[in-house]
């Protein structure tokens, strides 16, 4: 086991994480706009490369998240975060 590190702070942070594809809209303030309505969306963060979303969610909506994502893009890869670590 570590010891604690100067500085760092740990916080239970249950919460889904969904990476979106850029999907049919190519208005990306339109696109993220809709995925921050969808009931449980905490936070929409634009990214570059094959995803064009990092969706963060409660994990209590994860379902319903992933359910109303899948109709706006077609998919998107999901994975549940048990803690954070910040400085």
């Amino acid at each position: 086991m570590m010891g604690k590190i100067p500085g760092l702070r740990i916080r239970g942070d249950m919460c889904s994480l969904f990476f979106v594809g850029p999907g049919s809209c190519p208005d990306v303030q339109r696109s993220a706009m809709k995925l921050l309505c969808i009931k449980g969306v905490k936070e929409v963060m634009v990214t570059s490369g094959k995803y064009a979303f990092m969706v963060k969610s409660t994990d209590a909506e994860r379902e319903s998240v992933r359910q109303n994502i899948a109709k706006m893009h077609g998919h998107a890869v999901s994975i549940q975060c048990h803690y954070s670590y910040t400085k």
